[in-house]
């Protein structure tokens, strides 16, 4: 499932009345309702994405938020869901824990993105949801893993 736009912009980020919050939320029941249809096409069964596709030089913060699962083949129901490919790409993967996920994620483009010999591959962010290891956005031992599109940085010399 897809929004688009700034999903901050009735409530801060990390919350779950925000837009992605609800996003999340219809996700959740759709999948519900369609459980064993879904549980069909996960490659992952217990495990959920969320993407962030930003736009270089946007100053408004309008993203797509994409929330699903992984699965090798498109799916035409429910009507709800759609098809969305990832680039293939290297990934640089970093776990989060607890109430200062914000911060943790953050400190990935202001610190170790800025000192790694990469740099972003595409304008984007995935965060991997893996029902085992998270629980609520506010537990202290929830778990998820943020995914950085990465590439070689080229020498600028």
């Amino acid at each position: 499932m897809v929004y688009y736009g700034n999903p901050v912009h009735t409530h801060e980020g990390w919350d779950i009345q925000n837009e992605i919050g609800k996003l999340w939320k219809r996700f959740t029941e759709i999948c519900i309702k369609n459980a064993k249809y879904i549980e069909k096409h996960a490659t992952e069964p217990h495990i959920a994405y969320e993407a962030h596709i930003a736009y270089p030089d946007q100053e408004d913060q309008e993203y797509h938020i994409f929330v699903g699962f992984k699965t090798d083949t498109p799916i035409s129901t429910p009507i709800e869901f759609f098809y969305k490919e990832m680039p293939a790409t290297r990934y640089a993967v970093f776990t989060g824990k607890g109430k200062d996920m914000p911060a943790q994620m953050g400190k990935i483009y202001t610190e170790w993105l800025p000192n790694s010999p990469y740099t972003e591959a595409y304008p984007m962010l995935i965060q991997r949801y893996d029902q085992t290891r998270f629980k609520e956005l506010d537990d202290p031992e929830s778990e998820i893993d943020f995914m950085v599109p990465i590439k070689e940085r080229e020498n600028e010399g």
